[in-house]
């Protein structure tokens, strides 16, 4: 139609264009909106063709390019095809058609699609929700629209603008004021760590300068491949570029003036805020952490010093007490902040500050309990707001802070030193870092210390709740088999492993206890006399919540089943095993650490070291003695008083 010579165009002068105009933009709005809730190729080949359709009728007959804006679903159909559609190819139809819309070949002195199409998108503006992925085409289309009518206006055409009757400053105010509000959406979680070029390629680099930096860029590129950017940020930090670098006078109002003050707030909100232990957002600071995103940034900054001193200035103050006042680094060269960023499987770690690995992988393990993670996190005093020397002194408040960095910050590690300071010995001395404990000791420890804290707190008994469990410990007479026992409460198990292949065989070992005879024979209140008699532990209760362990290396958590119809079922608990792997020299008269290879299953059935279970295990031996004992007097019989020699074997066989 575009191409029709004017004879042709004679012939079809019968068509009525207002109507096809707009039974075309109701077909691209159903389209749209069948696309709003479940995304089809089909629907975006049905709108690619109707758009141009629309736009060989709109520049054959500049006039109706009215009738378009006339329609009823205009604004709606720009929304729902921009902005809401689940089709990619919609939503590039329409920003396409738009743009060829306002092109120059469709501009008049009495018709500019430009004067109906930016006010419409700018008001959209608001409409977006901060986490959308659907407005890639929307933020593309206004920003080329934008450009192309400032440039109108450096033109000195005041005929658009008067058209337009877009005021440029309040539109700045409104991109600042909803990048200020913008949420912080961006995850700083890369796939993999950056790949470093190795030292003997050194020689061969002078050549390949470039090349080196732009492989650095893809591999930096490459760990945020998974993790989204946030599209509706780049968007308005794009438009924020595009009126600063159009209008030079703008640049110093956006940047340090009025209320937008730009400068400060891309330097330390956008790129450089550092999460603080108290975060409480599941997205920490900055806001932008994607790539992508931080070049905008950037290029925002280089854009708004452009021509402008006083901008400038502003912003070599900011990097002056960012790297000057604040810094204090322990090394002089080879400094990457990617180095210092939280680890690429989503952890914090913990600094060791010299022997203290017992000590770290303790503290991970209870961090990784989320029930006692929660419970420590909600505990409220008021003496920790009220002085900051009880702050420092606090175990408990300490423990907060260790466990709000762990859980929120985007930092590499946490520096335990004020969590070493609280934790006192007997004689009120913080811990020394460089000597090496028990870790089972230093447990024990802890926990008397977090419920002393925890007294007087709806967290009172929160341990208690967690991993308390009790023993029992059984006196057994063998010659009346009379049984008589006591129960403590344990927060640990500690297992003996020399000598003990794997955990299992250090439970049967923990639990099969030992004889007391002779001069250590127990004196029996039934039989009323010393007696020998069996002394064994075994658990009486076990814990809701369960972790294993190993001296002094990190705890693993495991999960172990119990079998049906016991008192004490439950399932996915957490024990504490403690392996013992320090012992005393007699001869040296000193400790020394035990490293035997000691294993452990993935699922640790406890049933068989449970009074039940040894209970059970007893009445089976019994039953199984009285069998053998059957089995073998009806085998003598049947070898003495038959003359079939082979019949033992069958009966032996039933038990």
């Amino acid at each position: 139609m575009e191409h029709l010579d004017s004879s042709l165009r004679k012939d079809i002068d019968w068509l009525d264009y207002t109507t096809l105009i707009r039974r075309l933009l109701s077909v691209m709005w159903d389209t749209a909106k069948q696309t709003i809730s479940h995304a089809s190729e089909l629907d975006g080949i049905v709108v690619k063709h109707a758009a141009s359709l629309l736009v060989a009728c709109v520049r054959s007959r500049n006039e109706l390019l009215l009738t378009m804006v006339a329609f009823e679903g205009f604004e709606a159909l720009l929304r729902d095809a921009l902005l809401r559609s689940l089709e990619g190819a919609v939503r590039r139809e329409a920003s396409s058609t738009i743009e060829r819309l306002c092109g120059p070949e469709f501009a008049s002195d009495a018709i500019d699609a430009r004067t109906t199409f930016i006010p419409v998108l700018v008001r959209f503006l608001a409409e977006i929700e901060p986490s959308s992925t659907l407005c890639t085409e929307y933020f593309g289309t206004l920003d080329r629209l934008m450009a192309s009518y400032l440039n109108e206006i450096r033109a000195g055409n005041d005929a658009i603008k008067k058209a337009v009757g877009l005021d440029v400053m309040h539109f700045i105010d409104q991109l600042t004021a909803l990048i200020k509000a913008h949420p912080i959406l961006e995850r700083d979680s890369p796939n993999a760590p950056v790949q470093h070029a190795s030292a003997d390629d050194d020689d061969d680099d002078d050549d390949d300068d470039d090349d080196d930096e732009e492989l650095a860029v893809l591999r930096y590129d490459e760990q945020y491949a998974g993790t989204p950017p946030d599209l509706v940020l780049q968007g308005l930090l794009r438009l924020l570029c595009t009126v600063t670098s159009l209008l030079a006078a703008s640049r110093e109002y956006v940047g340090s003036k009025g209320n937008c003050g730009m400068i400060r707030h891309v330097f330390d909100e956008c790129l450089f805020r550092v999460p603080s232990e108290y975060q409480g957002s599941k997205a920490g600071p900055p806001k932008c952490k994607h790539p992508a995103t931080r070049r905008i940034c950037f290029e925002l900054l280089r854009l708004l010093c452009q021509q402008c001193v006083h901008n400038q200035r502003e912003l070599l103050q900011l990097i002056h007490k960012m790297h000057v006042e604040t810094a204090e680094y322990d090394f002089d060269w080879g400094y990457s902040p990617r180095l210092e960023q939280r680890s690429s499987t989503g952890y914090v770690g913990i600094r060791n500050l010299g022997c203290i690995c017992y000590m770290i992988s303790l503290l991970q393990q209870l961090f990784m309990m989320k029930r006692f993670r929660d419970g420590i996190l909600s505990v409220r005093k008021e003496a920790f707001l009220a002085d900051d020397e009880a702050r420092t002194d606090d175990l408990l408040y300490q423990l907060q802070v260790m466990f709000g960095y762990l859980q929120e910050s985007q930092k590499k590690c946490y520096h335990p030193r004020p969590l070493c300071n609280a934790i006192k010995d007997y004689d009120q001395n913080p811990v020394d870092v460089c000597l090496q404990q028990d870790v089972d000791e230093f447990f024990n420890g802890l926990v008397d210390k977090v419920e002393e804290a925890l007294k007087g707190t709806p967290q009172e008994r929160l341990l208690q709740r967690i991993w308390s469990g009790s023993l029992c410990t059984q006196l057994v007479s063998k010659p009346c088999q009379h049984c008589s026992e006591r129960e403590e409460p344990f927060h640990t198990i500690g297992l003996d492993i020399p000598g003990r292949a794997n955990i299992v065989e250090a439970l049967e070992m923990y639990v099969k206890g030992e004889m007391l005879e002779g001069d250590n024979a127990y004196f029996c209140e039934k039989c009323d006399k010393h007696v020998d008699t069996l002394m064994r532990r075994c658990i009486a209760k076990l814990p809701k919540y369960v972790a294993t362990t190993s001296t002094p290396s990190s705890w693993l958590l495991n999960r172990f089943t119990r079998k049906p119809g016991l008192s004490l079922s439950v399932c996915d608990s957490l024990l504490i095993l403690h392996l013992k792997r320090f012992a005393f020299d007699l001869d040296a008269l000193v400790k020394y650490k035990l490293n035997n290879h000691c294993e452990f299953p993935l699922t640790l059935d406890m049933e068989p070291f449970t009074k039940e279970g040894l209970e059970r295990r007893e009445r089976a031996d019994q039953s199984l003695g009285m069998s053998l004992s059957l089995s073998l007097s009806l085998s003598l019989s049947c070898i003495l008083g038959t003359e079939r020699p082979n019949a033992h074997v069958h009966l032996l066989c039933v038990r």
